[in-house]
């Protein structure tokens, strides 16, 4: 009877504590857990570091471990390993996306309050930082079509260049805009890329709009001429295309063509991604690898993976495919690797893996793309995961 009397205390307590974790707590719960933090100075102590840690992660939106039932079981065998099943079971009842978008703060929070060894606590509390890192910014080159080239971040806003009958402006820090009184005799192209830390957008000609994300670049004629207005891209971007009829839009891309005529869509083709990805928000277009194309509609995502395999899913989450260019990372079950990848191009580092990383990790949830690397480093660590930042090199431990 006492253990039961136990474990349904150390449920409520829980309960509390994600809540206040959260935000969430009603003016009664306040004072019950007051009480409990006030009867003895362990639990105090656990609930300021549960309010330090809220207030170290205001701003980020809910990133959590995919892995919940891992999670969950392991903290419960630390907390009451005599009953630590039927505890999971109970604490399961919990509405899974509560549980789910509390996982990191409730997680960390239990090892600190069970197992105090400074090995079972997150990256919080040990900080083996030599140096911080600076996010991402909007900086490009452009590259004119007689071959000299501008550094976007160091110019003043205005017109940059004369091509012909074009000119090019800076229109504010982060977009380029081209204005043409005449039609050129040829086509003239010009190429915007992005560094590793950096981003860009573009006002194309026709008046569409392209924002580039880190590590990429864009290939377009400063006029559009005869029937199609073609583009050439690497790396990521997201375009908001212009209506036209008489000249529809194409993105040529590693051997892919995607065919509009007024829409809004996202291209993934980095060379280290499993595949790449199309992702329609609205309107429709027409992807096409060799022989064979694909019509998307929107929430459709076509993938090409690396063994050249085509194929579309349908009521695809599509915002979450642009969250980049909106200034978040988001993680849909991403493993440790996928993650690095997309930290490694916005924060300018090279990533380097010490010992054995489990491939069952996965991370989900949105993280703004406007901190330092070590605040989203201290998200991301876990009882499995840890980093070391050391000038530009970033090392995953286990």
């Amino acid at each position: 009877m006492s253990d039961q009397r136990n474990l349904s205390a150390i449920y409520r307590i829980s309960e509390l504590l994600y809540k206040s974790a959260s935000q969430k707590l009603t003016a009664e719960e306040a004072v019950e857990l007051e009480a409990w933090a006030n009867a003895d100075d362990s639990n105090g102590q656990l609930l300021e570091e549960i309010r330090d840690e809220h207030n170290l992660r205001t701003g980020l939106h809910s990133l959590y471990q995919a892995e919940i039932d891992e999670a969950l079981e392991s903290v419960n065998k630390r907390m009451f390993p005599s009953r630590a099943k039927l505890f999971f079971l109970l604490f399961k009842k919990w509405q899974y996306a509560a549980v789910a978008s509390a996982i990191v703060a409730t997680t960390t929070i239990v090892l600190i309050r069970y197992n105090r060894k400074p090995d079972a606590i997150s990256t919080l509390s040990t900080k083996p930082y030599k140096n911080d890192v600076a996010p991402g910014r909007n900086k490009a080159l452009l590259t004119l079509s007689d071959g000299s080239t501008i550094i976007l971040d160091n110019v003043q806003n205005g017109v940059l260049s004369r091509q012909g009958a074009t000119r090019v402006i800076k229109v504010d820090g982060g977009r380029l805009a081209y204005k043409s009184n005449a039609t050129p005799g040829n086509l003239i192209y010009n190429t915007l890329t992005t560094p590793r830390g950096g981003q860009y957008q573009v006002t194309l000609p026709d008046g569409s709009r392209v924002w580039l994300n880190a590590s990429s670049s864009l290939k377009y004629p400063i006029a559009f001429m005869g029937k199609e207005r073609s583009v050439e891209l690497t790396g990521e971007g997201y375009f908001e295309v212009a209506k036209n009829p008489a000249m529809p839009f194409k993105v040529k891309v590693s051997g892919l063509s995607v065919d509009v005529l007024g829409t809004n869509f996202n291209i993934n083709a980095y060379p280290d991604e499993n595949a790449i990805k199309t992702s329609l928000l609205t309107g429709s277009v027409k992807v096409t690898l060799g022989t064979e194309n694909l019509l998307l509609q929107p929430r459709d995502q076509a993938q090409v993976d690396l063994s050249g395999k085509f194929k579309v899913f349908n009521d695809v989450n599509v915002e979450n495919e642009v969250a980049w260019m909106k200034g978040y990372f988001f993680f849909d079950r991403a493993d440790t690797r996928t993650v690095m990848r997309q930290l490694a191009r916005w924060y300018d580092v090279e990533v380097e893996y010490q010992g054995s990383i489990p491939d069952s990790r996965r991370f989900e949830g949105k993280i703004q793309r406007n901190l330092k690397l070590s605040q989203v480093l201290d998200v991301l660590a876990s009882n499995q995961v840890h980093f070391r930042i050391d000038g530009k090199k970033l090392t995953v431990l286990p």
